[in-house]
């Protein structure tokens, strides 16, 4: 699905595109902003809305609306095209184009979040075995307000930095913030166990090291032992953030947020069974 975040950016471009100066140093929209729809074959009611904008703010809001709308696949399949067009304009014309070439970087990189790669003119979607990221941790936020976490910013954070890391090309410390999200999430949720069956907190101590938290989950029953390996072993792949030989670092940072972010709602959907049976 393809973002809020990245809808802005797609407006962005348009707008960027689609501007005119006049002599006297006002705006408007370009002429070519119509034949842009009408030659790449969109939809009559499309073409209407696009007849009918007249300045750069409402093209602007007819781009970010387009993610709202009442039928949300319609919606999605109108921004795939409209972000597809845009790049091949962009690749195709790149020297008579007035598009910043770091916009486009940054789209196609927002993109990859959503679950798309670019490949030869398509907008391709990732294997359905990866999850589409914004909408996973726009879930995990939601779990971590509906919980009892007791520093939901710190984690929410680490996941904000994560997503914005990695669309500007900051591969190791998208995996690194990953990591903290993880991280956090896990000292805090053994630590509001802790509360609910003790009264008081963990021992400082506790979180010192990942595995003092994850051995708290196994001798407390939280978690069983091959659970609990897994989590250590995925610790152990977030931690090395030097480049893979046969992987891009790119993809390497994708799917190492792909699996911190599978972990931590793991961990919470946990807890929240942990609190639906001690009541």
């Amino acid at each position: 699905m393809i973002s809020r975040e990245t809808t802005s950016t797609l407006a962005m471009i348009f707008e960027n595109q689609f501007t005119e100066y006049g002599h006297y140093g006002e705006i408007s929209l370009s002429a070519t902003l119509y034949d842009f729809f009408f030659d790449r074959n969109y939809e009559i009611s499309i073409l209407k809305e696009i007849e009918g904008l007249i300045t750069i703010e409402e093209l602007k809001r007819f781009i970010q609306e387009v993610q709202i709308r009442i039928v949300p696949e319609s919606g999605q399949r109108l921004l795939q095209k409209m972000a597809e067009d845009i790049i091949n304009l962009y690749r195709e014309n790149s020297q008579f184009i007035d598009i910043p070439k770091e916009y486009i970087q940054q789209l196609l990189l927002q993109l990859e979040l959503d679950g798309y790669v670019y490949k030869k003119g398509q907008l391709l979607p990732i294997e359905n075995s990866v999850i589409n990221q914004h909408t996973e941790q726009t879930y995990l936020e939601i779990l971590i307000d509906s919980l009892s976490i007791s520093d939901s910013k710190l984690i929410k954070h680490h996941l904000n930095l994560s997503g914005e890391h990695f669309s500007n090309g900051k591969w190791g410390d998208c995996i690194s913030n990953s990591r903290m999200a993880l991280e956090a999430i896990l000292q805090q949720v053994a630590d509001a166990i802790h509360v609910k069956k003790n009264g008081t907190n963990l021992a400082p101590n506790t979180f010192s090291t990942p595995r003092l938290v994850r051995d708290y989950f196994k001798n407390e029953n939280i978690l069983e032992d091959k659970e609990v390996e897994v989590i250590r072993t995925c610790y152990g792949l977030l931690s090395n953030t030097g480049s893979h030989p046969n992987m891009s670092e790119k993809d390497q940072a994708r799917l190492m947020r792909n699996l911190a972010l599978s972990l931590s709602h793991y961990a919470l959907i946990t807890y929240e069974g942990f609190l639906k049976n001690n009541q």
